[in-house]
């Protein structure tokens, strides 16, 4: 706690409980959300393997020319 006669800024102990809570409350939704985006990813992940797994059996001939123009 700082001295308001100080210029400080005086915070009450709820004041400090509540932002405390509000931090902590940002960070499990932030935690949330970051799982559910690796749920997509890994489920897109696991969609891509499958369908390049069918893929795998046909011709593929892959052109790979980076050779600079003279």
């Amino acid at each position: 706690m700082q001295n308001a006669a100080d210029g400080g800024i005086v915070i009450e102990p709820e004041d400090r409980n509540d932002a405390y809570h509000s931090v902590v409350s940002d960070l499990a939704s932030l935690i949330d959300h970051v799982q559910a985006s690796l749920a997509l990813i890994e489920t897109a992940i696991a969609r891509e393997i499958s369908v390049g797994s069918l893929e795998t059996a046909a011709n593929i001939v892959v052109l790979d020319d980076v050779t600079p123009p003279i």
